[in-house]
């Protein structure tokens, strides 16, 4: 089951979802609005990340926001991960391991 890039479909989803996926994954206090969390992720979608999305049966299962970064000392690029989440209803089942290994392949 590969991932393929988010469709306009897929985002409406991922933008639901966004702000408890932040919520469940920041672990320090914190004053963000809804609207706070999801700018940050537009100004790295206007920074060249793109968001992947997981499905099965054209459910979503989980996304992933990726991009291509570049060392600034070496030049080097890089893939970087910003976000990586799994619906509640399929975590423990395997998907997390399928996703990173997908996503490196993009």
């Amino acid at each position: 089951m590969p991932i393929s890039l988010a469709t306009k479909s897929d985002l409406n989803e991922i933008y639901k979802v966004q702000p408890n996926a932040f919520e469940a994954s920041v672990t320090v206090p914190h004053r963000l609005t809804k609207e706070e969390i999801q700018n940050l992720s537009q100004m790295a979608l206007e920074d060249g990340a793109h968001y992947y999305a997981l499905k099965e049966d054209n459910q979503l299962i989980g996304y992933t926001m990726l991009a291509v970064k570049e060392d600034n000392l070496t030049g080097d690029k890089y893939g970087f991960i910003y976000e990586l989440y799994v619906m509640p209803k399929f975590r423990k089942l395997g998907y997390c391991l399928l996703y990173t290994s997908d996503a490196a392949d993009e």
